[in-house]
Protein backbone atom coordinates (compact mmCIF):
# COMPACT_ATOMS: atom_id res chain seq x y z
CA UNK A 1 0.00 0.00 0.00
CA UNK A 2 1.16 3.50 -0.99
CA UNK A 3 0.54 6.30 1.38
CA UNK A 4 1.27 9.96 0.93
CA UNK A 5 2.77 10.92 4.25
CA UNK A 6 2.94 14.55 4.14
CA UNK A 7 6.27 15.10 4.72
CA UNK A 8 7.17 14.87 0.71
CA UNK A 9 7.19 11.57 0.38
CA UNK A 10 5.38 8.48 0.02
CA UNK A 11 5.45 5.31 2.72
CA UNK A 12 4.74 1.96 1.22
CA UNK A 13 3.70 -0.23 3.48
CA UNK A 14 3.22 -4.16 3.57
CA UNK A 15 0.03 -4.80 4.28
CA UNK A 16 0.07 -8.67 4.86
CA UNK A 17 2.93 -7.93 7.73
CA UNK A 18 1.70 -4.06 8.87
CA UNK A 19 5.02 -2.86 8.24
CA UNK A 20 6.71 0.39 6.61
CA UNK A 21 8.80 -1.25 3.91
CA UNK A 22 10.30 2.07 2.64
CA UNK A 23 9.47 5.83 2.29
CA UNK A 24 10.33 7.53 -1.55
CA UNK A 25 10.95 10.79 -1.13
CA UNK A 26 9.47 13.51 -3.72
CA UNK A 27 11.95 16.39 -3.29
CA UNK A 28 10.89 20.17 -3.56
CA UNK A 29 7.59 19.78 -4.19
CA UNK A 30 5.73 16.91 -2.37
CA UNK A 31 3.59 14.08 -3.22
CA UNK A 32 0.23 14.33 -4.19
CA UNK A 33 -1.25 11.45 -6.25
CA UNK A 34 0.28 7.83 -6.51
CA UNK A 35 -0.45 4.99 -8.92
CA UNK A 36 0.64 1.24 -8.78
CA UNK A 37 1.62 -0.27 -12.38
CA UNK A 38 -0.76 -3.44 -12.73
CA UNK A 39 2.14 -5.91 -12.04
CA UNK A 40 2.77 -3.71 -8.24
CA UNK A 41 6.26 -3.47 -9.03
CA UNK A 42 6.00 0.41 -10.32
CA UNK A 43 4.60 3.28 -8.58
CA UNK A 44 4.05 6.23 -10.46
CA UNK A 45 4.05 9.79 -7.89
CA UNK A 46 2.82 13.18 -8.71
CA UNK A 47 3.48 16.07 -6.84
CA UNK A 48 2.55 19.52 -7.33
CA UNK A 49 4.89 20.79 -9.69
CA UNK A 50 3.61 18.11 -12.77
CA UNK A 51 6.76 15.96 -12.41
CA UNK A 52 5.92 12.27 -12.61
CA UNK A 53 8.54 9.98 -10.78
CA UNK A 54 8.57 6.41 -11.46
CA UNK A 55 9.70 4.52 -8.39
CA UNK A 56 10.77 0.49 -8.59
CA UNK A 57 8.80 -0.82 -5.17
CA UNK A 58 10.95 -4.09 -5.40
CA UNK A 59 14.12 -2.03 -4.20
CA UNK A 60 13.02 1.52 -3.63
CA UNK A 61 14.64 3.25 -6.41
CA UNK A 62 13.82 5.90 -8.67
CA UNK A 63 13.29 4.75 -12.26
CA UNK A 64 12.64 7.85 -14.16
CA UNK A 65 11.22 11.11 -13.58
CA UNK A 66 8.20 12.07 -15.95
CA UNK A 67 8.34 15.94 -16.87
CA UNK A 68 4.97 17.77 -16.75
CA UNK A 69 3.66 21.35 -16.62
CA UNK A 70 4.87 23.61 -14.38
CA UNK A 71 3.13 24.53 -11.39
CA UNK A 72 0.25 21.97 -12.66
CA UNK A 73 -0.40 19.02 -10.14
CA UNK A 74 -1.79 15.68 -11.80
CA UNK A 75 -5.25 15.39 -11.06
CA UNK A 76 -5.28 11.28 -11.93
CA UNK A 77 -2.54 8.79 -12.77
CA UNK A 78 -3.61 5.37 -14.36
CA UNK A 79 -1.51 2.65 -15.95
CA UNK A 80 -2.93 0.68 -18.80
CA UNK A 81 -3.35 -2.92 -18.15
CA UNK A 82 0.36 -3.74 -19.29
CA UNK A 83 1.77 -1.53 -17.46
CA UNK A 84 3.90 0.10 -19.92
CA UNK A 85 1.52 2.99 -20.90
CA UNK A 86 0.94 6.08 -17.95
CA UNK A 87 -2.20 8.61 -18.41
CA UNK A 88 -1.46 11.73 -16.37
CA UNK A 89 -3.90 13.89 -16.12
CA UNK A 90 -3.43 17.74 -14.70
CA UNK A 91 -5.59 20.68 -13.13
CA UNK A 92 -5.32 22.22 -16.77
CA UNK A 93 -7.41 20.19 -18.56
CA UNK A 94 -4.47 18.52 -20.76
CA UNK A 95 -3.49 14.39 -20.06
CA UNK A 96 0.15 13.12 -20.97
CA UNK A 97 -0.03 9.94 -22.18
CA UNK A 98 3.79 8.14 -21.28
CA UNK A 99 5.61 4.97 -22.53
CA UNK A 100 7.21 4.42 -18.93
CA UNK A 101 9.73 1.89 -20.54
CA UNK A 102 11.26 4.83 -22.80
CA UNK A 103 9.68 7.41 -20.86
CA UNK A 104 9.05 9.04 -24.32
CA UNK A 105 5.80 11.37 -24.23
CA UNK A 106 3.27 9.47 -26.80
CA UNK A 107 0.54 12.07 -26.79
CA UNK A 108 -1.05 14.91 -24.92
CA UNK A 109 -4.72 14.99 -25.12
CA UNK A 110 -6.68 18.52 -24.55
CA UNK A 111 -10.16 18.27 -23.02
CA UNK A 112 -12.63 21.23 -22.60
CA UNK A 113 -12.61 20.31 -18.51
CA UNK A 114 -10.94 19.52 -15.96
CA UNK A 115 -10.51 15.93 -15.91
CA UNK A 116 -12.18 14.40 -12.55
CA UNK A 117 -11.72 10.39 -13.94
CA UNK A 118 -9.78 8.35 -16.38
CA UNK A 119 -9.74 4.82 -17.15
CA UNK A 120 -7.94 2.77 -19.89
CA UNK A 121 -9.85 0.03 -21.17
CA UNK A 122 -8.84 -3.55 -20.91
CA UNK A 123 -6.98 -4.37 -23.95
CA UNK A 124 -4.74 -1.05 -23.53
CA UNK A 125 -6.80 0.85 -26.89
CA UNK A 126 -8.78 3.52 -25.50
CA UNK A 127 -8.63 5.90 -23.20
CA UNK A 128 -11.47 7.81 -21.75
CA UNK A 129 -12.17 11.24 -19.47
CA UNK A 130 -14.24 11.82 -17.52
CA UNK A 131 -14.60 15.49 -16.89
CA UNK A 132 -16.04 18.41 -14.65
CA UNK A 133 -18.48 19.48 -16.96
CA UNK A 134 -20.97 16.57 -18.02
CA UNK A 135 -18.58 15.10 -20.71
CA UNK A 136 -16.62 11.93 -21.16
CA UNK A 137 -14.15 11.78 -24.05
CA UNK A 138 -13.21 8.55 -25.35
CA UNK A 139 -9.82 8.74 -27.16
CA UNK A 140 -8.02 6.02 -29.38
CA UNK A 141 -3.78 5.54 -27.41
CA UNK A 142 -2.45 4.13 -30.41
CA UNK A 143 -3.95 6.57 -33.56
CA UNK A 144 -5.05 9.53 -31.30
CA UNK A 145 -7.94 10.75 -32.34
CA UNK A 146 -11.36 11.32 -30.76
CA UNK A 147 -13.75 8.11 -31.05
CA UNK A 148 -16.49 9.65 -29.15
CA UNK A 149 -17.43 12.51 -26.67
CA UNK A 150 -20.47 10.79 -24.56
CA UNK A 151 -22.66 13.65 -22.38
CA UNK A 152 -24.30 12.87 -18.64
CA UNK A 153 -27.69 14.12 -19.30
CA UNK A 154 -29.16 14.84 -15.93
CA UNK A 155 -25.68 15.26 -14.08
CA UNK A 156 -22.84 17.33 -13.08
CA UNK A 157 -18.93 15.93 -13.36
CA UNK A 158 -18.32 12.97 -14.39
CA UNK A 159 -16.52 11.70 -11.55
CA UNK A 160 -15.63 7.77 -12.51
CA UNK A 161 -15.48 5.95 -15.55
CA UNK A 162 -14.38 2.47 -16.20
CA UNK A 163 -14.80 -0.26 -19.24
CA UNK A 164 -16.21 -3.72 -19.06
CA UNK A 165 -13.81 -7.04 -18.96
CA UNK A 166 -14.24 -6.93 -23.10
CA UNK A 167 -13.54 -2.92 -24.01
CA UNK A 168 -16.86 -2.83 -25.74
CA UNK A 169 -18.97 -0.90 -22.88
CA UNK A 170 -18.07 2.29 -20.76
CA UNK A 171 -19.68 3.12 -17.35
CA UNK A 172 -19.67 6.34 -16.28
CA UNK A 173 -21.62 7.85 -13.31
CA UNK A 174 -22.05 11.51 -12.89
CA UNK A 175 -22.20 13.78 -9.67
CA UNK A 176 -26.34 13.19 -9.02
CA UNK A 177 -25.21 9.90 -8.46
CA UNK A 178 -26.98 8.38 -12.02
CA UNK A 179 -24.67 5.59 -14.32
CA UNK A 180 -24.96 5.64 -17.63
CA UNK A 181 -23.86 2.55 -20.02
CA UNK A 182 -22.46 3.32 -23.89
CA UNK A 183 -21.38 0.82 -26.57
CA UNK A 184 -17.71 2.26 -27.61
CA UNK A 185 -15.03 0.98 -30.18
CA UNK A 186 -11.91 2.10 -31.21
Amino acid sequence: MAVVDGNDGVDLWDVTTDRLIAVLAKPDDGADTVAFSPDGRMLAVDGLNGDTALWDVTNGHLMATLGGPSGSARMSLVFAPDGQVLAAADAGMKTDVWNVTTGRLIATLTTPDFVDGVAFSPDGRVLAFGTANRRVDVWNVATGPLIATLTAPDGGAVSGVAFSPDSRTLAFVDDSDQAYLCSVSG
